[in-house]
C-alpha cells in the first residue's frame, strides 16, 4: 500500500484511465464511500460500483 505522499501521478492516471474504460458515464462528482455510507449510494441515480482492488494503483481499505 502506498501512503498518500508516494502515489505518483502516472498511478493515478492509470487508476482514472481504467474507470473511464469502465463506464460511459462522465460524472462532475464522485463519491469514494466506505462501508457505512453504502446507504447513501442506494439513494443516488445512475450511480455505478466498483471494488476498489479492481482498481489500478488504488489504495486498498484497511478497514474491516
Amino acid at each position: 500500500m502506498h501512503s498518500k505522499e508516494h502515489i505518483s501521478h502516472d498511478e493515478y492516471q492509470k487508476a482514472a484511465d481504467w474507470l473511464m474504460s469502465q463506464t460511459k458515464l462522465r460524472p462532475q462528482v464522485a463519491i469514494i464511500c466506505g462501508s457505512g455510507l453504502g446507504t447513501l449510494a442506494d439513494t443516488l441515480t445512475g450511480q455505478q460500483a466498483f471494488a476498489y482492488s479492481d482498481i489500478p494503483g488504488f489504495p486498498q481499505s484497511t478497514g474491516k
